[in-house]
């Protein structure tokens, strides 16, 4: 059996009735909770960064700062967003964790310098260019608090196909590598 058909084999009975093709196309044109607003993409990511659950803990947060900042026009840049205090009370609430805050303002500073016309496309392009392989040499993968996964996610985010190693990517490929 090849590679191929053994992932096939091994993913099939998973995906039996679910509209992958149609979940991955909404995916990949930004029809997803948080559109394609590149500052919210970036929280999410940011979000992500102390293992919390998504839907218990990611929109959560990610809905407090949309609320308290991008629905005011407080935040509509990674230039607003970067221009923020780490310890402003406002996005204390929102994402209580100091690493989540260090995160989202580190690589709001990183892409807002970037030399694209716009936020949506600097993150396009960074996570195009970025090197998942190398990415604690990354500008944004060396901000303290962004591991692997993070640098992935917000990749995933900006529409790069790829896969991070959190725990249900690490036991399938487990699982793949016990069957040959």
């Amino acid at each position: 059996m090849s590679s191929d058909q053994t992932v096939r084999a091994v993913l099939e009975p998973y995906v039996d009735g679910v509209p992958y093709e149609e979940l991955a196309a909404d995916f990949r044109e930004y029809r997803r909770w948080t559109g394609d607003d590149p500052v919210l993409l970036l929280a999410e990511a940011a979000a992500s960064t102390t293992g919390q659950d998504f839907l218990d803990g990611i929109v959560p947060a990610v809905s407090r700062f949309h609320e308290a900042f991008v629905a005011t026009g407080q935040v509509d840049s990674f230039a607003d967003l970067a221009a923020l205090d780490r310890e402003d009370e406002a996005l204390a609430a929102a994402f209580g964790a100091e690493r989540n805050r260090r995160v989202l303002l580190g690589a709001a500073r990183l892409l807002a310098k970037r030399p694209e016309p716009d936020d949506r496309d600097a993150l396009i392009a960074w996570a195009s260019e970025a090197d998942h392989y190398r990415y604690d040499e990354d500008p944004v993968g060396s901000i303290a608090g962004v591991g692997p996964s993070s640098f992935q996610y917000l990749r995933q985010l900006a529409g790069v196909e790829t896969i991070r190693p959190v725990p249900a990517v690490v036991a399938v490929i487990l699982s793949l590598i016990h069957i040959s």
